[in-house]
């Protein structure tokens, strides 16, 4: 019993695990404010939910905003671009409900199909910029639609994942926000590292490996990438 309770125990484990997600959090909405810095903190939140998961934490807000700063260009880079075209869909999406008559149903499918294909990119940009070097901003876009298509279910796992908190925030915006302040941008980043983290390291390099290359996913099995983690 006495170690269960230990310092090294289960139950302190998953307290400061806890409370370390909560501090996260709080930072990540602080720094997501002026919007402008959103794609830095969410590639900063990945890495470190990431590394808790590996069991790697170390000096987990000092890594925190390390991450912040190394990646903040290539992520603002991706982040306005994406962030314009979700609101564009979004504001369509708004208009289809409001004015349906004004959509034909191909039109109506068009914008579905491109708001999936922003989302499936949204769930793995992040991780990859967190985890490998690139040395151009669209391959980042490339390397995540290829890798969520080949691991399709876990795309939907962690679109589902995303999205369905926004839509009880969205449907319950009062009642939500004690959630949204605790765990409403750590706890599903946490959950989706459950799921990447094991297809990452598909694409890791081996220690044997003296190159640093590692395969991407999909039909650029080629290329060389260097791991960030």
């Amino acid at each position: 019993m006495s170690k269960i309770f230990s310092y090294d125990g289960p139950v302190f484990t998953a307290m400061e695990g806890f409370a370390n997600l909560v501090l996260l959090n709080l930072i990540t909405l602080a720094l997501c404010v002026p919007v402008i810095t959103g794609g830095a903190a969410l590639t900063a939140l990945h890495y470190s939910v990431l590394h808790i998961v590996r069991g790697e934490e170390g000096h987990i807000y000092k890594a925190y905003f390390r991450e912040f700063k190394a990646n903040f260009k290539w992520a603002t880079l991706l982040w306005i671009p994406m962030l314009v075209m979700s609101a564009l869909i979004l504001f369509d999406v708004w208009l289809i409900r409001n004015y349906p008559e004004m959509f034909p149903s191909a039109l109506r499918i068009a914008f579905g199909a491109g708001f999936i294909v922003i989302g499936m990119v949204l769930v793995w940009i992040f991780p990859l910029l967190c985890h490998f070097a690139y040395d151009k901003a669209s391959t980042y876009i490339h390397n995540a639609i290829l890798i969520s298509l080949a691991n399709l279910p876990r795309t939907v796992a962690m679109l589902a994942i995303t999205f369905l908190p926004l839509l009880a925030i969205y449907r319950a915006p009062y009642k939500s926000l004690a959630w949204l302040f605790i765990l409403g941008i750590s706890g599903p980043a946490w959950l989706k590292a459950w799921l990447y983290g094991s297809t990452f390291k598909k694409y890791e390099p081996k220690e044997e490996d003296d190159d640093g290359e590692i395969e991407d996913a999909g039909e650029d099995e080629g290329k060389a990438t260097e791991n960030k983690g």
